[in-house]
């Protein structure tokens, strides 16, 4: 499908903004499969395509040739090659960064992916993850750049994380979050059939662990950092979580494939309703509320 009738799609059943990635500088075949496993008990996906992609040169002349019609986020991420490493690391995120930047509204940094073949995340790796904010910022950034966290990180990393990330005025926001590997997040299904597939974890159970780390982050940057919140998110409850944890606009993917595209709309108009109920005049007014 081309992105231009996704694109339409996505602003006809009411979305705000599209992401779209996460593309890599050099192509990628995919994981062995299966890339996705659903997990009903647990509303939830077991999540392995592991950076399939055409490759950041490819994915350029696509995006190019369409239409705008709702804002875009490009996510970025390193090519699931093991032998890409160090500094190679850092020059294979910069490249994809200079060839995709132009045609993005914002930049998603993705350091959190976890199912890369060389199993490095930079979002704990923070002296390679200072390498790359250093490199980015060379590259004198004009549009906003925002990381891709994942919801596990320990308190102690993230705060350092973002002390870091401080240092750094291209960076300019966070989405949060990512998969999580942790199979003692299922408390429905059975461990003997989740053990067998490879993947991160979507969907309702990271929910808790994903406003945790929004609130947390929203602590830390006193609110000066727009956030993205994401995961666990099936329900304008669930979307007004994020928010009144401190997140500024909200994404879903497995709450979408689960509930179906009339999904969007419910939430569009739950909200409303909630503001509405606790006396707020729009969504601003709300987020970071439960973060204080």
């Amino acid at each position: 499908m081309e992105l231009q009738i996704i694109l339409e799609e996505q602003e006809d059943i009411g979305f705000g903004f599209m992401e779209v990635g996460s593309i890599t500088r050099y192509p990628y075949g995919g994981n062995r499969r299966p890339w996705n496993v659903r997990l009903p008990r647990d509303r939830s996906l077991i999540v392995n395509y592991g950076l399939k992609n055409d490759g950041a040169v490819v994915a350029r002349a696509r995006i190019a040739k369409q239409i705008r019609t709702i804002p875009l986020i490009i996510n970025i991420a390193k090519t699931n090659n093991p032998k890409i490493k160090g500094a190679g690391t850092v020059e294979d995120y910069v490249e994809s960064f200079k060839l995709l930047e132009a045609l993005a509204d914002i930049v998603n940094i993705n350091i959190s992916c976890p199912n890369t073949g060389d199993g490095v995340l930079l979002c704990e790796d923070l002296p390679l993850l200072e390498q790359l904010l250093s490199a980015l910022e060379a590259q004198h950034p004009t549009k906003p750049i925002f990381l891709k966290l994942k919801p596990d990180i320990s308190d102690l990393t993230l705060t350092e994380l973002v002390t870091l990330v401080k240092n750094y005025p291209s960076i300019t926001g966070f989405i949060i979050s990512n998969l999580s590997k942790q199979r003692a997040l299922l408390k429905h299904t059975d461990s003997n059939y989740s053990n067998r597939y490879q993947g991160g974890i979507s969907g309702q159970p990271i929910r808790a662990l994903a406003t945790s780390m929004i609130r947390r982050v929203y602590q830390l940057t006193n609110g000066h950092y727009p956030i993205i919140g994401l995961g666990g998110i099936f329900s304008a409850a669930d979307a007004y979580e994020k928010i009144k944890a401190g997140a500024s606009l909200v994404e879903l993917v497995t709450g979408l494939i689960y509930e179906g595209p009339g999904v969007v709309k419910q939430i569009n108009q739950g909200l409303v309703a909630l503001l509405k109920q606790d006396g707020y005049r729009s969504i601003s007014e709300a987020v970071g509320k439960s973060a204080s």
